[in-house]
């Protein structure tokens, strides 16, 4: 169950982020310590140097051969439901059109995942956490960003369409207009080359692929970098989270106003990106079999705020810019709260799951089977539940209680079984089943005692 000092390991890694966020916002808003330019020369720096060392630094990190392919195919259904849904919309809304549709991919679709994902999740479910977070953003700049692009160039190839078609229709007959609409469409080929080449720019799409590619190569042979490299990729990654952050105050600190979209846009924006895309990949996530802590980890990666990429690319094409900066902006400020609140009632609902399953259970033996079966992190989780925290942080010994469990045979377990009873029944122990094992001699009863969990004797007879 999550206690205060998991949140504290929470907010300790997120809460420097924001320190560079106020900063990089004081220095402009407050300070007048750089002008519009020196901005983007600060963004360039970020952009072109540190950004993709920091993408393959984290990229060469993870193991390519130990991918959790569940976890790529949920990602997969959730954008697959969200693009059907917005196809509906799209089609059959009197209020859907084609640009909405770009704008709603890329809110409920395209989160932060290095800068603010990668600290946060390390600090919420360790390696796995980080790990997961990292193949979510191998996936979004190989596969999902593409397709951003490549429905920003259909948008705009449209407009540039309507923009060469509209002079015929003044002068030309049908038949003319008709020809000059055929030849003013763009090609797929054309549009492939347009994305491809946008992406060729990007030096975040390079690293992300010489990254993956030195994973294959690396942990295929067992190979590392030579200290002199690995020194000279760190020193300049290292400053990643910190610069993205300043530069996102940067960016903060030039407009006119934190939410340029008006309140309405604004909760569209925070539903499509706080719930929409958590949900979608809750359903895409359970679809496939992902549970218990990978379940957590997908959930909440979901919910990360707006990627910053999503924004540039909105500014870059004319594409509701200003839904997309408040987003960022916004949704960047109220993430801490909103993800440490996933992160405790996720936890929270699993706790209850795993009560009501041992609860639940209709005899003694699929209790020992439940036990038998757990590994030792479910164990303490489910079994070790005590009424009174602050003595189950005295239980000094549950590594040997799970021990025990382990090593007993079914009778000896039929003789001491876990039993769910009222918090005011007392604990009875039957000490003489459970010193034929070397750990109980230490066993702390006295603990036990009060606990919600209690053992009874029980008469196999």
């Amino acid at each position: 169950m999550i206690g205060w000092q998991d949140i504290y390991n929470v907010l300790s890694a997120m809460f420097p982020l924001y320190v560079a966020l106020i900063l990089g916002y004081g220095s402009v808003k407050w300070w007048n310590m750089f002008n519009p330019s020196d901005c983007d020369t600060i963004n360039r720096l970020n952009c072109y140097f540190i950004m993709p060392l920091f993408t393959f630094e984290f990229t060469t990190r993870i193991n390519p051969y130990k991918f959790n392919h569940l976890f790529i195919a949920a990602d997969v259904i959730s954008k697959a439901i969200i693009l059907i849904a917005i196809s509906i919309w799209a089609n059959c809304s009197s209020k859907g059109s084609y640009p909405w549709s770009v704008t709603s991919f890329s809110l409920s679709s395209l989160n932060n995942t290095l800068v603010v994902g990668v600290p946060l999740m390390r600090a919420m479910y360790g390696s796995l956490g980080e790990n997961m977070v990292i193949q979510s953003s191998i996936l979004q700049s190989m596969v999902w960003n593409m397709f951003q692009l490549f429905m920003l160039e259909i948008h705009q190839a449209k407009k540039q369409m309507d923009l060469a078609v509209a002079p015929e229709k003044s002068g030309m007959d049908l038949e003319k207009v008709g020809e000059g609409d055929k030849s003013g469409r763009p090609s797929m080929v054309i549009l492939m080359k347009t994305v491809g080449l946008k992406l060729s720019k990007n030096p975040n799409s390079y690293a992300c692929i010489l990254g993956l590619s030195w994973a294959f190569v690396s942990y295929r042979w067992d190979l590392q970098f030579p200290s002199i490299v690995e020194g000279s990729i760190q020193i300049m990654s290292r400053a990643g989270s910190g610069v993205a952050m300043f530069c996102m105050g940067l960016f903060m600190a030039l407009q006119d106003k934190l939410i340029d979209c008006g309140v309405r846009l604004t909760v569209v924006g925070m539903v499509m990106r706080f719930a929409v895309a958590p949900i979608t990949f809750t359903i895409g996530s359970l679809a496939v079999g992902l549970r218990r802590d990978e379940l957590h980890v997908a959930i909440i990666q979901a919910a990360l705020p707006q990627a910053i990429s999503s924004f540039v690319y909105a500014k870059e094409y004319g594409l509701h810019a200003n839904v997309l900066s408040t987003a960022v902006i916004f949704g960047t400020i109220v993430s801490i709260p909103v993800l440490v609140s996933y992160y405790a009632v996720l936890d929270l609902v699993i706790l209850c799951k795993d009560t009501t399953r041992l609860t639940s259970l209709s005899n003694t033996k699929d209790t020992y089977t439940l036990l038998r079966e757990s590994s030792e992190s479910d164990f303490l989780e489910t079994v070790i539940l005590c009424k009174d925290t602050t003595r189950l942080t005295s239980l000094t010994n549950t590594k040997d209680t799970y021990t025990l469990l382990r090593q007993s045979s079914e009778s000896d377990f039929l003789e001491t079984v876990f039993n769910w009873k009222s918090c005011l029944d007392l604990a009875i122990w039957d000490t003489t089943q459970i010193t034929r094992h070397e750990h109980d001699t230490s066993f702390p009863c006295s603990c036990l005692a009060n606990s919600c969990f209690v053992f009874i004797r029980v008469d196999t007879n």
